[in-house]
């Protein structure tokens, strides 16, 4: 089965031989949007097993992909993400036990954050004061 993108779209076609022609010809399936919506029964149907699977597998890399740009898309916007959270929490915010429970989640994400840094290599490593007795 061959697998074509186009656009949103997976067209998947097959080669099938024909007698008259004395060659095969392609001959379209179907096709499924790339955005994760499931694949019609119809078309589940006509899919041989292998087929299935080579078509659950481009899905697969093609959701691998998107969550990919979403990540390097959320870092590239960390910075004024960061910047929006800071005046909101300075000045538009009131302090409540939703907010200390925010507050706690959101420092918990940043240690995170802060850890992966550094073991990019990327992160500023703190230089601990020897201790004094």
């Amino acid at each position: 089965m061959q697998i074509r993108r186009r656009k949103n779209r997976l067209s998947l076609f097959r080669t099938v031989y024909d007698k008259a022609r004395k060659r095969g010809r392609t001959v379209h399936i179907g096709s499924v949007p790339t955005d994760g919506t499931p694949t019609p029964d119809a078309l589940r149907q006509l899919l041989t097993q292998k087929e299935q699977d080579q078509l659950w597998k481009e899905l697969d890399a093609m959701r691998r992909e998107r969550e990919k740009l979403e990540r390097r898309r959320t870092a590239l916007n960390l910075p004024k993400l960061l910047a929006q959270s800071t005046h909101w929490y300075l000045y538009e915010s009131s302090k409540s036990a939703e907010l200390s429970q925010l507050a706690k989640s959101s420092r918990d994400a940043f240690s995170e954050l802060l850890a992966a840094m550094v073991k990019a290599g990327v992160g500023r490593r703190r230089s601990s004061k020897p201790r004094q007795k």
